[in-house]
């Protein structure tokens, strides 16, 4: 610290002591050249204009006189030029790049090689978080979308169907949770208006019981009825597995008449190689001809009274049921009769009056083109006293079927069963 003091000090020294100047001092500095030192601005521009010759007269003017730009040579070596003049240095070394824990490129650590081991850390960096994500936002709008639909379908079954099935039913949940998620693709797939949302659900809630007409005339429409089946187990199955039940007029080869809880079309298969086709005479009335029966009396005695009425009137009836007729209508009058009263007693009777106007419909779906069967169902028609109970559907099914043969227009043959159903449950139009 002691030796730094001593080298400072001639240089104050000099500085603050005044010395005498003497005639011979003025007549060395009248013998320097005519040159004063410039500025490092002028300097510059001096040397950007590349002038060899200026600094060689330069050099050599310095060695004769020993004088530097108009600057003592002693002067010079006591007094070295400062770097507060010069342009910065510029290091152009290559940055080295590393990157942090988190793998994001842009969120790193610029490494400086070579130059002191000083090591730059990018502390503003700002690190950029998709907060927006697309993803996750269309996830929440649709999740709160399917909320506000399911909310709509349990305020239509708690206005329609409070008799049948509590707000915590856990099958009304799943019903109305997979119709909300779910119900855009199913009539998308099947051809359906989106605004048959709400009639898809309800029928849903329905137990759909199929009486099959297995007498001689109807053998010739065993595949179309068959391939009808298998569409209304799918049909079924949409929103909750719950199956169908088939009832036959007539016992068939396995004695078998009745079929429950139907879920695979497989089972529909498996059940039509057992099926046998009884002819009858129906002038003479069904019941009567052993082994045979009508349709109006299967309706009544097999699905009416122990489906239906004997579970309202023991407060056990757990669904609406809608009672499907495959029939090619060929009826004798005295059983179109029996069917008619059947359904008329369901609309009259005071106990399904608890479960609603809808605790019991009925669906007439004929096949074939018989003058007798199409007459049957004008009469069905016209009938004012069931009519809102009791839907006829238009045409035949063996006909709908034979314009959906082609591959590929399966689901075009459901969606029409599926528009059937719908208009049978939208009498009063709720559906």
């Amino acid at each position: 610290m002691q030796s730094d003091e001593a080298d400072i000090l001639p240089e104050t020294a000099a500085a603050d002591v005044p010395t005498k100047t003497t005639s011979d001092d003025v007549a060395s500095a009248r013998s320097l050249p005519n040159s004063i030192p410039e500025s490092s601005d002028t300097q510059d521009r001096n040397q950007s204009g590349g002038s060899n010759s200026m600094s060689k007269g330069i050099e050599d003017n310095a060695e004769s006189t020993g004088v530097f730009n108009g600057i003592d040579s002693d002067i010079t070596t006591a007094h070295p030029p400062t770097n507060l003049d010069l342009p910065p240095e510029i290091d152009f070394l290559e940055q080295e790049t590393a990157p942090t824990n988190d793998g994001n490129p842009f969120s790193s650590t610029i490494i400086n090689r070579e130059s002191g081991n000083t090591t730059n850390t990018n502390c503003g960096n700002t690190e950029n978080r998709d907060c927006g994500n697309t993803t996750t936002n269309n996830t929440t709008s649709q999740n709160i979308q399917q909320a506000v639909i399911a909310r709509k379908y349990q305020t239509f079954i708690t206005n329609n169907y409070s008799s049948f099935f509590s707000p915590d039913d856990p099958s009304i949940k799943t019903v109305i949770h997979k119709a909300a998620a779910e119900m855009i693709h199913i009539t998308q797939k099947y051809g359906m208006a989106p605004s048959r949302g709400h009639g898809m659900v309800e029928l849903a809630l329905f137990d759909m019981v199929i009486v099959c007409d297995n007498s001689g005339s109807m053998w010739r429409y065993a595949a179309a009825m068959k391939n009808t089946l298998r569409q209304l187990v799918t049909i079924t199955s949409l929103l909750l597995p719950k199956g169908i039940t088939i009832q036959f007029l007539n016992p068939n080869k396995d004695g078998r008449d009745l079929h429950e809880n139907i879920t695979h079309g497989s089972q529909v298969d498996e059940i039509f190689q057992m099926v046998q086709f009884i002819s009858i005479r129906r002038a003479i009335g069904l019941s009567g001809v052993p082994g045979s029966r009508g349709l109006g009396e299967v309706v009544k005695e097999r699905i009416l009274h122990p489906m239906i009425f004997r579970k309202a009137r023991a407060r056990e009836l757990k669904r609406p049921v809608i009672t499907v007729m495959i029939t090619d209508a060929q009826v004798s009058s005295q059983d179109g009769e029996t069917l008619k009263s059947t359904v008329r007693s369901c609309k009259e009777s005071q106990v399904l009056q608890f479960y609603g106007e809808k605790a019991a419909l009925f669906l007439f779906s004929r096949v074939g083109n018989s003058r007798k069967g199409e007459k049957f169902v004008r009469e069905l028609e016209s009938d004012d006293t069931i009519k809102d109970i009791l839907h006829c559907s238009p045409g035949s099914l063996d006909r709908w079927q034979e314009e959906f043969q082609t591959p590929g227009s399966e689901d075009k043959y459901t969606g029409m069963l599926i528009d059937i159903f719908l208009t049978a449950l939208d009498r009063d139009g709720t559906a």
